[in-house]
């Protein structure tokens, strides 16, 4: 009897400290599960922004600015534009072939408020490497004086803030085919 009085003490004891463990090992798993997810969200960001950015033919001048890039690609000749919408916080972009244009949101929930310390931008690189908007006097953009963007978004899951920065260095003259060889 003694042993049962004892035992159903200990279980009193341990059953609280039991729910405690599994609680925070399963907020713990729902935080490692967000922050994975906004990982494979911004993978998925990257890749399509450095695509399109590497088959840049020229960047459209006067449309430049610190949410919106624009440029025609060497691959089909359409025409992109990027863009980082407060009011929606997102990021869409649009292709535009001549006949029709196609617009999709490529990722929600970003912080685009630029009021804010940390928020989503494209930077844009001279040929020393310098941000030309951020330069003193600003450089207006254009597709003679950009060396390469740099796309930094952050992404909002939760209540948690998560910076991603994208580094794309078009090759304006890789798709020249200046031989006329075809392989």
């Amino acid at each position: 009897m003694i042993e049962l009085i004892a035992a159903m003490v200990l279980v009193a004891i341990m059953a609280p400290t039991m729910g405690l463990l599994v609680q925070n090992a399963l907020r713990s798993m729902m935080n490692n599960n967000i922050a994975i997810q906004a990982t494979e969200d911004a993978g998925y960001v990257i890749r399509n922004f450095t695509k399109h950015i590497d088959g840049v033919k020229r960047f459209t001048d006067g449309s430049l600015t610190d949410s919106t890039v624009s440029f025609t690609s060497y691959a089909d000749d359409d025409d992109y534009v990027y863009q980082l919408r407060d009011g929606y916080r997102d990021l869409i972009y649009s292709r535009d072939d001549g006949d029709d244009t196609v617009t999709g949101a490529l990722i929600k929930n970003v912080v685009v408020d630029s009021t804010v310390d940390i928020y989503s931008k494209f930077i844009y690189r001279g040929h020393d490497n310098s941000d030309l908007l951020a330069s003193d006097p600003a450089i207006t953009p254009t597709n003679d004086n950009i060396k390469s963007i740099e796309l930094t978004f952050v992404l909002l899951r939760d209540k948690e803030i998560y910076k991603y920065n994208i580094y794309v260095l078009p090759d304006k003259e890789a798709h020249i085919n200046s031989t006329g060889i075809e392989l």
